[in-house]
């Protein structure tokens, strides 16, 4: 017995339906969804370094380009590369010499740069005045306390590049706690030690106090001048979000130009997050960052974020010799340039 035509019509239009049904719901199940939330977290507390992207958030850039996304402070790079790693976190800032550390020891975990902040290194050293150090030229004998990061471990090549060709053997570095740099440097137990510009305005108050004239020997005033800061994320984010890639470096950019435009606005915005430092050192915070954003030479029409092969290499090369990394993750999967927005962002900068 047959069943009647109509009857095998309908079942085999509900077959193909259900078939259907199956491969739409599967392929959804395949394909991302469009992410709108996300979590961008600094290398460490927040300071100048970090004032781009908090203008962004209170003046609603990101939630502009549709994101909702949330700044949060770090708790060191290595945190803030592990966070990135486990998925605990989609956008991280971190030094570039680092991400290509944690890249090459992790291979599998992708990390990729989309855009470089800081044009200029923040990185310097700092010594007390009338002591042993008057110039660079004193460094060659002088102790280093050396207490880690990107600053400290980069010291020898800055020493090398600094010193121009002349003997190194003769300087010494010790390990120091963190905590006990400055107090090292203020009894005389070291010569130098490593900072970032922005504790600068607050260090000399402390030096003040302790009737101490601290002075500063900067890394890219003497020709070392690797990458820092720039906003680093999985590549797994690039492949399955774009567009959540580049409407964060594209709010983020402009965030960044606002600072440049409106100095006071973002020294007031900085004392809402750095509320334990005196507002009288924030100013300083900010024009040391302005002044460390704006691309130079034939960078400079590309605007805020700009990356360009030849400082990469260079700053590849720093960062293998430095970390001693045996098996370095190749050059061209450390960064990508199209994620950068295609009309230049750009600000008052100079």
């Amino acid at each position: 017995m047959t069943l009647p035509t109509v009857w095998r019509f309908f079942l085999r239009c509900s077959s193909t339906l259900l078939i259907a049904g199956l491969l739409v719901v599967s392929g959804h199940a395949q394909a991302p969804a469009k992410k709108t939330t996300a979590t961008m977290a600094m290398s460490w507390a927040f300071e100048g370094s970090h004032i781009g992207y908090l203008t962004a958030l209170e003046k609603g850039l990101y939630k502009a380009q549709g994101i909702d996304l949330k700044v949060v402070r770090g708790f060191g790079a290595g945190d803030t590369i592990r966070r990135l790693i486990t998925g605990d976190i989609d956008f991280g800032i971190v030094d570039a010499s680092l991400m290509i550390r944690a890249a090459s020891e992790d291979q599998k975990n992708e990390l990729v740069t989309v855009a470089m902040i800081f044009q200029s290194s923040p990185y310097n050293v700092i010594y007390a005045k009338g002591r042993n150090i008057k110039g660079v030229a004193d460094l060659s004998t002088a102790k280093f306390g050396n207490t880690g990061g990107s600053a400290g471990t980069l010291y020898p090549q800055f020493l090398q590049t600094a010193l121009k060709g002349q003997p190194t053997d003769k300087a010494t570095i010790v390990q120091l706690d963190p905590a006990v740099r400055i107090s090292a440097l203020l009894k005389g137990e070291v010569d130098v030690v490593a900072s970032v510009l922005f504790e600068w305005p607050h260090i000399q108050k402390v030096a003040k106090l302790s009737n101490v004239e601290f002075g500063t020997i900067n890394f890219s005033d003497n020709g070392f001048d690797p990458y820092t800061y720039g906003i680093v994320v999985k590549r797994e984010l690039l492949t399955t979000q774009p567009e959540l890639v580049r409407a964060v470096v594209k709010a983020s950019l402009e965030g960044w130009a606002m600072v440049c435009n409106d100095r006071p606005a973002a020294s007031e915005l900085l004392a809402k997050y750095e509320p334990d430092v005196g507002k009288e050192g924030l100013p300083e915070e900010i024009k040391i960052a302005v002044e460390r954003i704006a691309p130079r030479g034939a960078d400079a029409p590309k605007g805020l974020g700009t990356m360009s092969v030849a400082r990469w290499d260079d700053t590849y090369r720093t960062a293998v010799q430095a970390f001693k990394i045996g098996k370095p993750v190749p050059l061209d999967k450390v960064y990508d340039l199209s994620f950068l927005p295609g009309t230049p962002i750009v600000g008052k900068c100079s």
